[in-house]
């Protein structure tokens, strides 16, 4: 019975925490437009030719709130090669991203999830989740749960 507990116990904290999923090629990543907490409206293709890290994440999610500082030290560092796009999925309005926003001085665009394209993603079963998109648009990582600053900048490095 203690080992049992003991699994069961070692599964829920991989779950929680999550685990990277190493993929040399998982695909295409499937285009999308979205509109950001403040109205205008962000289309994943018109950024072909940069490395993308796109986040899924919800405003009430504690390990997302934490990993905000280093998508934010990512996106300021990598300006003009690395594009950082969080996606809310957790289902708040506008305001309470754009207040997340604000909170969080989020230097990175922020969109909201019309379902659409998390399923596209998904399933998002855990937040966050991550995918890092090479240049030409192709899914190479996927992240589920906070990361390291440099477990993404190893990521980076290797495409940029």
């Amino acid at each position: 019975m203690k080992n049992f507990i003991i699994f069961l116990l070692a599964i829920t904290l991989t779950a929680a925490v999550g685990c990277g999923k190493s993929i040399a090629q998982m695909g295409k990543a499937s285009d999308f437009t979205l509109r950001s907490a403040d109205g205008k409206d962000f289309k994943l293709s018109d950024h072909a030719g940069k490395v993308i890290i796109l986040d899924f994440f919800g405003v009430h999610c504690p390990a997302c709130k934490m990993e905000m500082p280093t998508l934010n030290e990512l996106a300021e560092e990598y300006k003009g090669q690395v594009e950082v796009i969080g996606i809310e999925v957790s289902g708040s309005n506008a305001s309470q991203v754009g207040n997340f926003a604000k909170e969080h001085k989020v230097g990175f665009p922020i969109l909201m999830d019309d379902n659409k394209v998390s399923k596209a993603y998904g399933p998002i079963n855990f937040i966050p989740t991550t995918y890092i998109v090479d240049k030409e648009m192709n899914i190479v990582q996927k992240f589920i749960g906070m990361r390291a600053k440099e477990e993404f900048v190893t990521e980076i490095e290797k495409l940029k």
